[in-house]
């Protein structure tokens, strides 16, 4: 160990003419750990996300769910509504119907009067 904290790395090859590479043992722990921050720091990110993506597919999923709901009312109201029109319809027919029937009754009658 040096006098300012460093360490020497010797050859393996006993070559003790070169020092080497010398490096500081607290920079590369502070190294690590700004790794160590960064990987944390998205992953925290990541959690986020993914929590935000379950907030929004949850939020969907309500939203699927009532839009369900409103399709059979719509459904039922439609139906509702249908048969409504479908006896008013009828009614109308009957209506014609029974004025015609009258009608023509009204002209066999004013035919065989006048015949006779």
């Amino acid at each position: 160990v040096t006098a300012l904290g460093k360490m020497a790395y010797n050859s393996p090859f006993g070559d003790d003419t070169n020092q080497g590479y010398t490096y500081n043992g607290q920079d590369r722990i502070q190294q690590q750990q700004a790794e160590v921050n960064e990987v944390v720091g998205i992953m925290k990110d990541s959690v986020a996300r993914v929590l935000e993506r379950d907030q929004r597919l949850s939020d969907l999923d309500t939203r699927a769910d009532q839009l369900q709901v409103h399709s059979r009312e719509f459904e039922s109201i439609s139906r509702n509504i249908q048969r409504k029109y479908f006896w008013r319809n009828m009614k109308m027919w009957g209506i014609i119907g029974g004025v015609v029937v009258v009608l023509i009754i009204v002209i066999i009658i004013w035919a065989t009067a006048s015949k006779s």
